[in-house]
């Protein structure tokens, strides 16, 4: 009878992992009916409540995740994946919490990552720009990370810090044309303190590089604050702060995008 129990117990764990692996409709069922069977196994509930986030039940999978913390201590994995419901339930104070704790708990750089842009989301700044200088003292060539610098310095109103970031972002991302956004970064800065003299001169650099319109428009903008307008007149200030702060946002998609794979 034992034999049995155990065969079927396999069996179940067995089609559970692979339902779960293939993000299929009944991992969540085939979990929770495992956790009947094994309540004391911590990366059982871990799974549900990652198969219950994939399902949109946020609210068991809130539980399941906090039984597996409670199961199998402070797990950097579970962690994270608690804080990423916890935020999506709307309380930001104790995802911010929970996922502090996953990055005290863990080498790994990805609860900091998780860090830098859910306090970007909630507004808060100064804590994304602390959890990215963590990733940089760690990884201080990884590129997303210095964007993530460069924007969040130039955010919160800290120029020259921007700046730095900005020139070593363009030393650092390789992919071919991707200069030109560190170039644009560097113009930001110096149009938002009204440095117009070396504004232009980095807007010269960055058409060299890139003919795109926003670069053309660039250009003609911070030459006719220089020495009027030509024939031509250039896009208004706002129009051209808003397009770079659009562009900026993309470049950085891209890399988010590439590091999810």
């Amino acid at each position: 009878m034992g034999k049995r129990v155990d065969e079927g117990l396999e069996d179940l764990r067995g089609r559970a992992e692979a339902a779960f692996d293939a993000g299929a409709d009944d991992a969540a069922a085939l979990l929770r009916r495992l956790t009947e069977l094994q309540p004391d196994d911590a990366a059982v509930w871990r799974d549900l409540g990652l198969a219950l986030v994939n399902d949109g039940d946020l609210l068991a999978a809130d539980r399941a995740l906090r039984e597996s913390l409670r199961l199998g201590g402070a797990d950097p994995t579970t962690q994270v994946a608690l804080a990423h419901v916890v935020f999506a339930k709307g309380d930001v104070d104790e995802a911010v919490t929970v996922l502090t704790g996953a990055a005290t708990q863990s080498d790994d750089v990805a609860p900091l990552r998780s860090l830098v842009e859910m306090c970007r989301v909630a507004g808060r700044p100064r804590a994304a720009l602390d959890a990215a200088e963590k990733i940089a003292a760690q990884q201080p060539d990884d590129v997303l990370t210095m964007i993530d610098l460069a924007d969040l310095y130039l955010d919160l109103g800290e120029f020259d810090a921007a700046l730095d970031a900005f020139r070593r972002l363009r030393d650092l991302d390789a992919e071919p044309g991707d200069a030109v956004y560190a170039y644009h970064g560097m113009i930001e800065v110096e149009i938002r303190r009204d440095r117009w003299r070396r504004a232009l001169d980095l807007a010269i650099s960055a058409s060299a590089l890139d003919r795109h319109q926003l670069t053309t428009d660039v250009l003609a903008f911070v030459t006719a604050q220089l020495f009027g307008d030509a024939d031509r007149p250039a896009p208004p200030r706002e129009e051209i702060e808003r397009r770079m702060v659009e562009r900026r946002a993309q470049h950085r998609q891209v890399h988010v995008e590439a590091l999810q794979g």
